[in-house]
């Protein structure tokens, strides 16, 4: 590639006409690509990108659509992201007795809620990367990207609560550029958005302390004094309080609980797994290694593409043309890493990194566009259209040709993964009436609407969560009226675990569940047996 020597590239200063494009053209490419996903036969994506969670968070909408509450099993819980529930209500309201048309429905929601993301980003990247060529590579990246179309059509909060993410950030960076009452105004409406983006995941709400450190350093930065942080700051706290107030209200009388359960549960969970004595080798460091594994999966083409471009930066020595860009991120950067650490060392639940992990994938991308246009600047146009070229090969070919991206289109397999099976099979499997206890709880009660279904891991019952701590976990599910456990091998020895003085003969095996599996995994039912009498003194 040459060098130019002349003014910045036209294609760094974009016409009105250019700049319209892409945030239209690539969203709807997103959506169409999305769709083509979410039309697939449901039996194909259960498993492959639905989770038993996915059908936890549907059961709890159908409840709220009839008037019930955020009600799983007989009693409420605040294992509940209420967004998503309030916003599937209405396909529960529309097909109040048919399980299959509300997953169809979260899939179409979610595709456009990710569509509706990449325009947002896109807006919000134009304000400090001005390269359409940068633009579109990290665009068509996010279209293409086997991650993030695998977690739009997981039926569940992850691409909505990105959204929402994504939306705050935007809002909280149009604070930077502001000053006297706008200053004020823009870091309320920043703190009404993350009070938002908080009701679609709870750990959104890790946007607080980034909002209001981003404002304090941004008021420094300006004019060194103090009292316009503290007014925005202010601004920013109380908005996002009263916004998130009510709910909090209505979920403390409802269970008694300012937060979920469920994250509770998990760590718990995380913990039963080192005996509760987490110690640097048995935790941190392979907890360390979980998640950085988890990350180079599921980001190996933004890190791979990241990696060349930094290269070719330090090469031509142009990072100094990326740093402005790069500091445009960093309130990005920091909540992220805020992120990482609390489910990494806090909750722990390494299976589900990929899931938390998400908001990974657009500052990645973010950073894709600030460094392809740096590795731009000064370039002749030819050069110019030849390193986006190749970037778009690149971005093509890295991407359509992993295995997850075909997997969503190709894959037939409809007997190894998912948990819809089991639902149907449980419905089929017991009279209407019959207590049924488990630790993967989600299809059961989602496709066996006719059972009461006992969730025995927590994460929606917190009752179960107590009962685990004192373990006297299968003494809370006799009292739950309990008759049948299904679950994995590995459930069972857990549930005896948890229990003082079970042994194996608390659970008989009544029988293995022969025809599917659940990540390769076989599912059984037991018996549970009564507690047997203390002996006479």
């Amino acid at each position: 590639m040459s060098i130019g020597t002349g003014s910045a590239p036209a294609d760094l200063v974009p016409t009105a006409r250019r700049r319209s494009v892409l945030p239209l053209v690539l969203p709807l490419l997103d959506l169409l690509v999305r769709l083509a996903g979410a039309m697939r036969p449901l039996r194909y994506l259960d498993g492959l990108t639905i989770p038993d969670d996915a059908y936890l968070s549907l059961t709890l909408a159908r409840n709220l659509a009839r008037g019930l509450g955020p009600l799983y099993g007989t009693a409420p819980t605040s294992g509940v992201q209420p967004l998503f529930a309030f916003l599937m209500s209405p396909a529960f309201a529309i097909w109040s007795h048919q399980t299959l048309p509300p997953v169809r429905f979260a899939l179409v929601m979610l595709a456009l809620c990710d569509a509706l993301c990449l325009a947002v980003l896109l807006l919000w990247w134009r304000r400090f990367v001005r390269s359409e060529s940068a633009l579109a590579v990290a665009g068509l990246a996010w279209v293409l990207s086997p991650y993030a179309l695998q977690t739009s059509l997981n039926a569940m909060d992850t691409t909505l609560a990105c959204l929402a993410v994504v939306i705050s950030l935007t809002l909280l960076d149009r604070v930077r550029e502001a000053s006297g009452f706008p200053w004020i105004r823009r870091a309320a409406v920043a703190g009404a958005s993350v009070a938002l983006a908080s009701f679609a995941r709870i750990d959104s709400a890790l946007l607080v302390p980034v909002g209001i450190g981003a404002i304090v350093v941004w008021s420094r930065a300006r004019d060194g004094r103090s009292r316009p942080a503290l007014a925005a700051c202010a601004a920013f706290a109380i908005a996002a309080t009263l916004v998130y107030a009510p709910w909090l209200v209505y979920q403390s009388r409802l269970t008694g609980e300012l937060m979920p359960v469920s994250g509770r549960a998990l760590h718990y969970l995380a913990m039963a797994n080192v005996a509760e004595h987490p110690t640097f080798a048995n935790f941190a460091a392979p907890m360390t290694v979980k998640a950085i594994v988890a990350l180079a999966r599921r980001n190996v083409f933004p890190i791979t593409l990241l990696t060349v471009l930094a290269i070719a930066l330090t090469v031509r020595r142009r990072w100094p043309a990326s740093s402005a860009g790069l500091r445009r991120l960093a309130p990005f950067a920091c909540f992220v890493a805020l992120l990482l650490l609390a489910h990494t060392y806090w909750v722990a639940t390494s299976w589900y990194f990929p899931r938390y992990f998400f908001p990974v994938l657009p500052l990645l991308l973010g950073a894709v566009a600030v460094l392809t246009q740096a590795l731009a600047t000064r370039l002749v146009p030819q050069a110019r259209l030849r390193l986006a070229a190749a970037l778009a090969v690149l971005t093509v070919v890295g991407n359509v040709a992993q295995p997850p991206f075909l997997k969503v289109f190709l894959s037939r397999d409809s007997r190894t993964l998912g948990y819809m099976n089991l639902g149907r099979w449980a419905r089929d499997r017991f009279a209407p009436g019959t207590v049924v206890g488990g630790m993967q709880t989600g299809a059961l009660a989602y496709f066996s609407e006719g059972l009461q279904v006992v969730n025995l891991d927590g994460v929606v019952n917190t009752a179960a969560l107590r009962a685990m701590r004192h373990r006297r976990i299968l003494d809370y599910a006799r009292a739950s009226g309990v008759t049948w456990v299904v679950g994995w091998k590995d459930d069972a020895d857990y549930l005896v675990t948890h229990t003082a003085g079970a042994d194996s003969s608390a659970l008989t095996l009544a029988e293995p569940i022969t025809g599917f599996l659940s990540w390769n995994q076989p599912w059984y039912l037991w018996r549970l047996n009564p507690r047997p009498a203390a002996p006479p003194r």
